[in-house]
């Protein structure tokens, strides 16, 4: 049987949900502000600058990393690539 006079040790699960509490408020900051969106913006920049400066990824690896959309080819949908069943189903990067 349980001695219901023995404290139990609760400070990490206190300490998990006050950290939890901090960044689930800072994550709702960034995503749900205009300020936080320019906090995303300079945060971004900040890593860019890093990246260059330790040699990383280049610009434009940068942008096609983060844009895709904008460097997806065209589906082939003309009458020749019908004929001969080259039509691209998905975006191909």
């Amino acid at each position: 049987m349980k001695n219901p006079f023995v404290k139990n040790d609760n400070t990490g699960l206190v300490a998990a949900i006050a950290i939890g509490s901090v960044a689930a408020g800072a994550v709702t900051y960034l995503f749900t502000t205009e300020r936080g969106a320019g906090v995303r913006q300079k945060i971004a920049d900040y890593a860019m600058q890093l990246r260059k400066s330790f040699g990383g990824q280049k610009e434009e690896e940068h942008h096609k990393a983060f844009h895709p959309a904008e460097h997806l080819k065209a589906p082939k949908t003309d009458r020749k690539s019908l004929q001969h069943h080259e039509i691209i189903t998905g975006p191909s990067l």
